[in-house]
Order: C-alpha cells, then structure tokens, then sequence
C-alpha cells in the first residue's frame, strides 16, 4: 500500500530556521565589538556572506513553494531577514569609530606639543 504524508515542517526546518539563525549569527556577529575602522571590513564580510546565503535560501524558497496569487508569509519572513541584514550591514558601512591606537597617539602628540611649548617657554 503506497502512503503519502505531508510534512507541514519541512518549511520551518528547511527554510525559516536557518534564515533566523543566520540572521542572529550575522547581527551579533557585527555588533558584537565597537565598530573601529580597523575590523570594518572583517564585520562587513560577515554581513555580505550571510546575505549571499539568505539570497541562495530565496532562491531554494521560490523553487520548493507552489505558485499562488499572493506572496507567501515564509517569504515575506525571508525577505525581512535578508533587509534586517542589509540594513545592518549599511550601518557598518557609514558609521565607524576612529582607530583607538590611533585616535590615542593623538593626544599623546598633543599632550607632548603642549609640555615642549612650555618647557620652551620657561627656558626663555
């Protein structure tokens, strides 16, 4: 006797959990640390890989979902996941704090020009 059984979780396994996980992973991943213009670059890489594998979960979404008049709810879950990370990884881009190393030598040079002016001073 043949037996043919719906999986109504396959979605959720397949799809909706590693988009969440990957999301999670992807945020805290780039807002873990300070956003120093020295890791910019490795955080950025975080948030564009994991946007290429949500893109490729899109794609295994639109292939594996039956064609209807109206958008699917996992698909507009997805397409949420993949805009929370995009957003995240344009604030990567345009907001970064300055080197601290370096933002520190400054003072330093600042503190030392200031201690050389008057050690000059009193010389005179």
């Amino acid at each position: 006797m043949l037996s043919i059984r719906r999986v109504p979780n396959f979605y959720v396994y397949v799809i909706a959990t590693p988009c969440f996980i990957l999301t999670t992973l992807s945020i805290v991943g780039m807002f873990w640390t300070p956003n120093i213009k020295k890791e910019q670059l490795v955080k950025l890489t975080i948030g564009l890989t994991s946007l290429v594998s949500m893109t490729v979960l899109l794609d295994m979404l639109s292939s594996a979902i039956p064609k209807t008049s109206v958008f699917p709810l996992l698909g507009i879950y997805v397409v949420f996941c993949v805009a929370i990370t995009s957003f995240a990884s344009v604030v990567i881009t345009l907001h970064c704090l300055p080197n601290p190393k370096k933002h520190h030598d400054q003072k330093q040079d600042e503190k030392l020009s200031e201690t050389e002016k008057e050690t000059l001073k009193t010389s005179r």
